[in-house]
């Protein structure tokens, strides 16, 4: 398998909570702490991380909306429209359309 292919596979259980990942153990599998638990370690974070990525951006927002509901909505906005790059600069840009 090439390392796109992993990549992207990768990409694809983290941002997708459905899908456990079964097929992703033997890369990962280890005798300590089960994949499934590892996987959504990981995916809370990268999820975190990208909420409040959003949500720092749109302060305005957070106090027209509450924190709350603000966080709901970032996360919608994650699983609908994960990064399409590394690098984050203008991910969300159109967020508050």
């Amino acid at each position: 398998m090439r390392l796109n292919e992993i990549q992207a596979r990768f990409a694809d259980i983290i941002l997708t909570p459905e899908k456990p990942g079964e097929t992703f153990a033997r890369i990962f599998e280890t005798n300590d702490i089960p994949l499934t638990r590892r996987l959504g370690v990981y995916r809370n974070n990268v999820m975190s991380g990208l909420c409040n990525s959003l949500t720092a951006n749109f302060p305005l927002l957070e106090k027209l909306t509450g924190r709350d509901f603000l966080n709901l909505m970032a996360r919608g906005y994650v699983l609908a429209n994960p990064p399409a790059s590394g690098c984050l600069t203008f991910y969300g840009d159109d967020f508050d359309k």
